[in-house]
């Protein structure tokens, strides 16, 4: 998978009509969010102090935003 500009992520998101769980259309505040949590990294947070998950990663780790400020 290939980083890149949140902003024209973002845009691509919403052209392809992909929107928040409350319906809304996808921004950049949303996807920061997405991807920066840690149960799709394959971790569980209880407390504040994550650990390994039972559950399988869906994203690779790197995919969070210090990676899509690059």
């Amino acid at each position: 998978m290939r980083l890149g500009s949140a902003t024209t992520l973002t845009r691509t998101l919403i052209k392809e009509g992909v929107t928040t769980k409350h319906g809304k259309p996808i921004d950049k505040g949303a996807l920061y969010k997405l991807l920066n949590n840690r149960i799709y990294i394959g971790q569980a947070v209880h407390k504040g102090t994550a650990y390994p998950g039972e559950h399988e990663a869906i994203i690779d780790g790197g995919c969070g935003t210090a990676s899509m400020r690059s």
